[in-house]
């Protein structure tokens, strides 16, 4: 089994980001985005996916660094 090269935080990052707007823009329209239905929505999944204080973590932490 080959060992998989590590990446920096910051380039998985960027990939994961990539991907995931790959999928949100092949199913939604430009004007889903702004709907605050879907924003909630995204939040919502985001919970389901990671868990709630996972989600409230990157919250805060993005706030602290804007």
């Amino acid at each position: 089994m080959a060992l998989r090269e590590r990446k920096s935080p910051c380039e998985t990052r960027a990939e994961y980001i990539e991907k995931m707007n790959n999928a949100l823009e092949a199913g939604f329209s430009p004007d889903d985005f702004t709907q605050r239905e879907f924003i909630e929505a995204v939040l919502l999944v985001m919970q389901s996916v990671c868990g709630p204080a996972e989600v409230a973590m990157v919250i805060r932490g993005a706030q602290i660094h804007q």
